[in-house]
């Protein structure tokens, strides 16, 4: 494989996880605001987070939430 075709392959698995990480945000993103509403600021901490396994686990909570927070708590804080 020339330099050249390893750089394409490895634009396109980039590009693949770009994707699946934007869907699942996306996911978490109209979940959340049609249960509970969502802030600014709510909303950025998950366009943030890209973090395939904290967005499964925050999706997989929203199955059995009641309050967004138990949500959210999945996803990492910040750093500030």
């Amino acid at each position: 494989m020339t330099y050249a075709e390893e750089l394409k392959t490895k634009g396109r698995e980039e590009g693949r996880k770009e994707a699946r990480v934007a869907e699942k945000q996306d996911v978490l993103i109209r979940q959340l605001s049609r249960k509970f509403g969502l802030t600014d600021a709510e909303r950025e901490l998950i366009e943030a987070t890209d973090d395939t396994a904290a967005l499964d686990a925050a999706i997989d909570e929203f199955a059995v939430a009641e309050v967004k927070e138990s949500v959210l708590s999945k996803l990492p804080t910040p750093e500030r």
